[in-house]
């Protein structure tokens, strides 16, 4: 199927960190990104000892909003969005500047590794009757206005479990496909770069296969 990328979001999970220097660290992320978030928003927030860990200590856009970076204690989010050609490949490379940054720099943990893709395919009136089709062996209601399907599948990679979600969602004109694969929570695995690197490139390439191979009609 030929869809539509929409988003495209990257996780990077961390066992915890500490600095007291944060606007250091949002220097190093903006130099790593090589300034595409010049004339947008960079802000480092303002925090204390209570602030919860979850809470982003970092956020960075760019001035179309196309591309979005927060930084937690615990994970790194980078997201490409809008119109930005090659959004997987985009992201993928932006993600393993930031496991850069991260290992090398600050020689941070990180124990998981999320990669989620949001497209959307237009039917012309014939999304739910293509769903329908394919998944529900022809039972379409007359009264149906909207119909969707999650699939989950335990994948494999270097002996470590993946959860792969394909997540279809149909309304009269568009199939709204969402493919998320992240590594199993372990607070005990500690990946090296090689690792983050690799996991992300077959990870990308197994969603686009996973898009490209859902039928066309």
């Amino acid at each position: 199927m030929d869809a539509n990328i929409q988003q495209v979001q990257v996780v990077l999970f961390y066992n915890f960190w500490k600095s007291s220097n944060l606007f250091k660290i949002a220097d190093s992320f903006d130099k790593s990104f090589a300034n595409i978030f010049d004339g947008g928003q960079k802000s480092v927030l303002p925090v204390n000892d209570q602030t919860p860990p979850e809470v982003p200590r970092i956020i960075m856009s760019s001035q179309d909003g196309e591309y979005q970076f927060q930084l937690s204690l615990l994970r790194a989010n980078f997201i490409i969005q809008g119109e930005v050609s090659s959004k997987i490949n985009k992201a993928v490379d932006f993600a393993k500047k930031i496991a850069a940054v991260s290992l090398n720099d600050y020689n941070w943990s990180i124990n998981r590794i999320g990669l989620v893709i949001n497209a959307k395919k237009e039917f012309n009136n014939n999304a739910l009757k293509f769903l329908d089709k394919h998944y529900f062996s022809n039972n379409l209601q007359s009264q149906e206005k909207q119909k969707e399907i999650h699939s989950l599948i335990e994948d494999v990679w270097e002996d470590e479990k993946v959860n792969q979600w394909l997540r279809l969602k149909a309304d009269a004109n568009y199939l709204n496909i969402v493919v998320d694969r992240n590594l199993v929570p372990d607070d005990d695995r500690d990946l090296s770069k090689s690792d983050i690197f690799q996991y992300l490139e077959i990870s990308s390439e197994k969603i686009k296969e996973i898009i490209s191979n859902l039928p066309d009609q």
